[in-house]
């Protein structure tokens, strides 16, 4: 992973941030009940944040980053109040939020403000950029025109915009500033803390890095906190001195952004920072490429919530397997498991390939295996008649059966145990890879 010094280099040195916490999470869950019929009776949940804790220092970013789904938009949701934790507690200034009277949650969303990813549909089509911009110091009691107006024009001016922009409708401004309006608007009551989801990903590349640099100098001028929502790591690595990566609703690492960047420790973290375009497109070595779609999180996997996709499962302790053939088996049990072998596909492009329509059963067995990244033939004589078995039953058509087959002869702790989390070189990681002796090094 290419880690080049940005303007800004983030994360150098923990002893540097300030021990000042503005924001503590702890423990926060948000569920989404699953309801149906006219009674609406509740069939399931949906866990979009599963029991997450972090603390935002003054005048830290903090990113929360994972792939779509992961949950990390409704920590943002929750930490501003628009929606209601089903668990855990949020603190701020050392208040928690559930202890709050009315008017003191009135002065805290005074404090804490939001920027939304899609700045044009964050804008009432009706009103003008001034008008916008206006409507939060309106709702919190300052009504003097003459103030309003230098408000308003003091607020252009910081985010980079014009005097004439104040008159103008949402759909005259360019993507880019209307991010800088909403920018604006979210700086209007002098906030300690601004949470901005997704800030650039709608815009284009070359206006990205503009926003983020005007983000920058924001942050320094006003000493703001920040905690920032993403799934691209390059901005994460300019914007932010300490990453939590999600996955699924939980926080698999924790760390300084330098550390984090330089040597990540959980493979979900691995796969992600390997997304970065690199300087060299042929250095590949090691890369970490994410299959498969993230688990629905109504019914999130069993054990580690990434070992459904994750490259270094931890296989049993009686074999002693190369990494990449105990991925194959695993993977292919998982396909099996959950319907998605694809046989009569593998068997359509086979009889395409051999032109006459037939395909015989060696060259079936051979194409799972190659898919699946399984040798032809593994160096363990028990492994491999458990393999050639599980393979023969799925060729048959009962693929539970030779689910069931591999599952019972190569279990993993990754499916069956939750991991907990544990201090890696300076940094929280819940990953099974650490367990035991490479534990709290």
């Amino acid at each position: 992973m290419n880690t080049e010094t940005t303007n800004h280099q983030r994360g150098t040195d923990d002893a540097e941030l300030n021990d000042e916490t503005v924001l503590s999470v702890h423990g926060l869950k948000k569920h989404f009940p699953i309801t149906e019929g006219l009674l609406a009776r509740e069939r399931g949940r949906v866990r979009a944040v599963d029991g997450i804790s972090f603390d935002l220092r003054r005048g830290e970013t903090l990113g929360l980053v994972g792939e779509s789904g992961c949950g990390k938009s409704t920590v943002a949701r929750t930490v501003v109040s628009l929606e209601t934790p089903t668990d855990g507690e949020i603190t701020f200034r050392d208040r928690s939020l559930g202890s709050l009277s009315k008017d003191e949650r009135k002065r805290y969303r005074r404090q804490v403000q939001m920027v939304f990813q899609n700045p044009s549909s964050s804008f009432d089509p009706r009103m003008t950029i001034g008008e916008s911009i206006a409507e939060p110091m309106l709702t919190h009691g300052l009504t003097d025109t003459e103030r309003l107006t230098k408000r308003i024009e003091t607020l252009l001016s910081l985010v980079g915009l014009s005097e004439g922009k104040r008159e103008q409708y949402p759909h005259e401004l360019s993507g880019g500033e209307k991010q800088r309006a909403a920018l604006a608007r979210a700086l209007s009551l002098d906030p300690e803390l601004l949470v901005l989801d997704e800030p650039v990903s709608a815009l284009d590349v070359s206006v990205q890095a503009e926003i983020l640099a005007l983000i920058e100098r924001l942050q320094e001028a006003l000493d703001l906190s920040i905690l920032l929502i993403s799934h691209d790591m390059s901005v994460v690595h300019q914007l932010c001195d300490r990453v939590v990566v999600m996955y699924v609703g939980e926080a698999v690492e924790h760390g300084l952004t330098s550390d984090l960047f330089e040597d990540p420790k959980h493979p979900y973290t691995k796969a992600l920072l390997d997304t970065v375009p690199r300087p060299d497109p042929h250095d590949r070595n090691e890369m970490v490429e994410l299959t498969g779609d993230v688990p629905d999180p109504s019914s999130p996997p069993s054990g580690c919530r990434f070992h459904t996709r994750c490259p270094k499962i931890v296989p049993p302790e009686e074999y002693s397997l190369a990494q990449p053939t105990w991925v194959g088996i695993f993977s292919l049990r998982i396909a099996l498991r959950d319907g998605e072998f694809g046989l009569e596909s593998t068997r359509e492009r086979l009889a395409d390939e051999r032109g006459d329509g037939s395909v015989p059963e060696a060259a079936l067995r051979e194409a799972v295996r190659r898919e699946y990244g399984i040798p032809p033939t593994v160096d363990h004589q028990r492994v491999e008649g458990t393999v050639s078995n599980a393979i023969g039953r799925a060729i048959d058509g009962d693929e539970d059966a030779a689910a069931e087959t591999l599952g019972e002869a190569f279990p993993t702790v990754c499916e069956t145990e939750h991991p907990d989390q544990r201090t890696v070189d300076g940094r929280a990681v819940a990953c099974h890879l650490y367990d035991g002796p490479n534990a709290d090094r």
